[in-house]
């Protein structure tokens, strides 16, 4: 009975000197976390709607997609995918166990990290234009060109993100690479938007009316692909 005692005792002990380590290597670690960080800041998307990656390409004349007007390959985000490869290599040479439950903490940071800093930046430290956010997936745009004369409505889903009640003034053109009656329209300048502070999305809806030198009637409506400006009157920011 003593020995069977003994021998259990001497078992739990060695399983306890067995179990090894969460940290293998610091210093693969290090460079994962490391890594890990600059992937984020480069998924950030402020103050326009391109990537930091993104506009880091165009900086040093890097094309983003293999096709025209964003279509093919999107390599900045093959650039993203690499770099997160690099930092899972590192990680596993880093830790020895608990891998799995840390690949998903590094796959939600990615996800949601960059807009939380965006967000927080905004809420801290932007003022005017650079503290509000627009959901262009869901600006649209309703018209009706009669008699040389475009009327309509848009709905600017906005949110501010500071602590003021701000004067902005949204200016809503449609791309030139569509190919049909929407590309010939003027650009549209509603009417300057009081938007309330709270962090809360919220749609304004504006009616326009422009005369032109268009006799035919059309009507329509254009949902995401809009291009979308806002200045506060100093500072002006672009989304398309």
């Amino acid at each position: 009975m003593f020995l069977k005692k003994n021998n259990t005792s001497r078992l739990e002990h060695r399983k306890e000197e067995e179990s090894p380590s969460l940290v293998r290597d610091w210093r693969s670690l290090a460079i994962s976390i490391t890594l890990l960080v600059v992937v984020i800041l480069l998924c950030i998307r402020y103050p326009g709607p391109l990537m930091w990656v993104e506009s880091l390409f165009q900086w040093v004349g890097l094309p983003l997609h293999s096709g025209e007007n964003g279509m093919g390959l999107h390599y900045t985000n093959i650039f993203t995918l690499f770099l997160i490869g690099v930092v899972l290599f590192f990680m596993d040479r880093g830790l020895n166990r608990s891998k799995f439950i840390v690949f998903i903490v590094i796959m939600m940071l990615v996800n949601s990290a960059p807009d939380w800093l965006a967000r927080s930046y905004q809420r801290v430290f932007a003022s005017g234009v650079y503290a509000v956010e627009v959901n262009q997936s869901l600006v649209s745009c309703n018209y009706v060109l009669k008699d040389g004369l475009l009327t309509g409505t848009c709905q600017v889903p906005i949110t501010n993100y500071s602590g003021d009640l701000l004067e902005i003034l949204p200016i809503i053109e449609f791309p030139k690479y569509w190919g049909n009656s929407e590309s010939k329209l003027p650009v549209i300048r509603l009417t300057p938007l009081l938007i309330a502070p709270g962090g809360e999305e919220r749609i304004y809806t504006d009616r326009f009316s422009i005369a032109m030198d268009r006799l035919e009637n059309i009507s329509g409506g254009v949902g995401p692909g809009l291009i979308i400006r806002l200045t506060d009157g100093v500072n002006m920011r672009r989304w398309e």
